[in-house]
């Protein structure tokens, strides 16, 4: 038998026996399945679909309250101190959102630029110039993070923590 014979009959078995050999190994796992009985019933079937489907649910519901609180402009709590008047996303980071299981709680961390004013402070004519055109405040945008705890409640997704850390271009973190 020349050489190319040869290796034309060995790749003739690796296709043509390899497959009957992958499907004779596919048959004897799939059929000692069902003799042990481990294969899932439908039953255990729908019942992982319907998990599947309620976490589903619950972390749409919960984007959802997150887009509310994002788009929600900031109410100074006090003309003296600072606070955030809006947020759009960080896309250069992705947000996590985990359900706990039994599905009544979840956390998310979710990426933000803040747009962070200060009241302007003094009696000067410049600031007082400035508060007659509506411009009551001095703003700047700086990334952070927004780490939220939820609580399901009577079948509704509610906030129930939420705390901003401001990031710094040096790496440092510092709450605000």
């Amino acid at each position: 038998m020349s050489a190319s014979k040869q290796t034309n009959t060995r790749r003739a078995f690796l296709t043509q026996g390899g497959a009957a050999l992958g499907a004779g190994v596919a048959a004897t796992a799939s059929a000692s399945d069902l003799a042990s009985g481990s294969a899932p019933s439908r039953h255990d079937e729908l019942e992982q679909l319907r998990r599947q489907l309620a976490e589903a649910q619950d972390r749409e519901a919960i984007r959802q309250l997150q887009r509310t609180f994002l788009s929600t402009p900031g109410v100074p709590p006090s003309l003296s101190a600072a606070y955030h008047r809006s947020y759009r996303p960080d896309t250069r980071r992705p947000d996590a959102l985990w359900v706990r299981e039994g599905g009544l709680q979840a956390s998310s961390t979710v990426y933000v630029e803040a747009e962070v004013c200060t009241p302007l402070q003094g009696d000067s004519t410049i600031a007082t110039m400035a508060r007659l055109q509506g411009q009551v405040a001095d703003s700047h945008w700086e990334a952070g993070r927004i780490d939220i705890t939820y609580i399901k409640t009577a079948g509704v997704w509610q906030t129930a923590t939420l705390a901003y850390t401001r990031h710094h271009p040096d790496g440092d973190i510092h709450h605000g």
